[in-house]
């Protein structure tokens, strides 16, 4: 029960329902950082006024700039994205945190969830709005002669070769190298 009351409880704030102290009191902010992670076509600042309520409250924030920025343009594989969360993690546990909150929109929501999978020492992960689910029939069907062709050029020992490579969910192309695209 406390696990969930953790994530509603961080939900009502990052979602700005009215809060009361209690639920402050409950999340502990003076030990809580929160890493925002911005979603595909984003950037830090587009968290900005998120980041501000949650600073106000007492959190300390980290908003780390990811590969699928709107400047990054998937320019680097999702392994970068990994580093850059960790990086913020280590900030705010240098600076106190003693618990760690990985929230996300979009894309950065589906970051949050696989860091959610992987660090057990995470107090809560909050997605908003998630983006696809690449593993999804839809998506495969979508992208599956672009996950192909990656493939092949991977294999071909080309992975920094670029080509284009359909993104999901909006469908457009985009040039990219093959390591990157399957990243």
């Amino acid at each position: 029960m406390m696990l969930f009351t953790r994530y509603l409880l961080l939900f009502a704030v990052v979602t700005g329902l009215t809060i009361n102290a209690t639920v402050c009191l409950a999340l502990e902010p003076a030990i809580t950082g929160v890493v925002l992670l911005h979603g595909k076509g984003a950037d830090p600042e587009s968290l900005q006024p998120l980041g501000e309520t949650l600073k106000t409250a007492g959190f300390s924030i980290e908003v780390p700039l990811l590969p699928w920025s709107g400047s990054a343009n998937y320019s680097q594989p999702y392994q970068k994205a990994v580093k850059e969360i960790a990086g913020a993690i280590s900030r705010l546990r240098a600076q106190g945190a003693r618990r760690i909150v990985v929230a996300g929109h979009s894309l950065g929501g589906n970051a949050a969830l696989r860091w959610a999978t992987t660090d057990e020492r995470l107090a809560a992960a909050v997605l908003l709005a998630p983006a696809h689910f690449p593993e999804g029939d839809t998506a495969l069907k979508l992208a599956g002669e672009s996950v192909t062709k990656a493939r092949e050029i991977l294999r071909a020992k080309s992975a920094n070769q670029t080509s284009d490579f359909v993104e999901v969910p909006s469908g457009k192309t985009l040039l990219l190298p093959a390591a990157v695209y399957l990243s």
